[in-house]
């Protein structure tokens, strides 16, 4: 079991205010537009990547496996407010966070398997019955730049700069683009040749709505 707590209240992970200095524009007449291609840019990039950027406060249900590390799926991990195993707080002192990128916690201790075991002769443990009983509440996630919210979500790692660059040019794509139709890849009037770049949304080189290049920044970030 995954779910948000806390949501961001980001709806892009770049300010409009940011996004327009990367584009040296002051002019507020496609501010609209703007911010749409940037939300639009943002749900597109987590949606190639396979999971949220903005940072939030999550509560999770995961198993455990016998070893000294507790695993949670959003990343970067930046706090833990509190595992619970079944109904049982864990001491919040026995524990850190070992890898952020990763979502590793650490516990000198361990953490206790939590396979089901069966007797057949002798007690064994059954293959891949691990049962998710530690719950974990923690928060995970980048800062937004340029973001004027207060507290938690302005404080801590900000997104990269790599996604925030692949955030530029898909969301300047998109804002370039409105009002073509992105299935048509090239056209000719007369003797005049024009190819779009970008184009061709079923399976050409801007699948999945991003350019090649973008997606191209963002490969090593994405899961599988």
């Amino acid at each position: 079991m995954l779910r948000v707590c806390t949501s961001s209240t980001e709806s892009a992970l770049m300010s409009l205010t940011v996004y327009k200095a990367t584009l040296g524009t002051t002019s507020t007449a496609d501010d609209v537009q703007m911010q749409y291609s940037l939300d639009r840019a943002t749900a597109l990039i987590e949606g190639y990547l396979g999971y949220p950027l903005k940072r939030q406060v999550y509560e999770e249900t995961v198993a455990g496996y016998g070893s000294l590390e507790l695993q949670v799926s959003r990343t970067p991990l930046r706090a833990i407010e509190s595992i619970f195993y079944t109904t049982d707080e864990v001491d919040p002192t026995s524990y850190d966070i070992a890898n952020e990128g990763a979502g590793l916690i650490y516990r000198e201790l361990g953490w206790p398997w939590t396979a089901g075991v069966e007797y057949d002769l002798v007690p064994h443990v059954v293959p891949r019955s691990e049962l998710k009983s530690y719950t974990v509440v923690y928060e995970a996630g980048y800062c937004v730049n340029g973001s004027t919210e207060p507290g938690w979500l302005t404080t801590g790692e900000p997104v990269p700069g790599d996604i925030e660059g692949a955030l530029v040019n898909a969301a300047t794509f998109l804002y370039k683009s409105a009002g073509r139709d992105l299935s048509i890849t090239s056209k000719r009037i007369g003797d005049l040749s024009l190819t779009y770049q970008g184009g061709g949304g079923q399976g050409g080189s801007q699948s999945m709505g991003l350019p090649e290049v973008v997606k191209g920044m963002l490969s090593h970030y994405r899961r599988f």
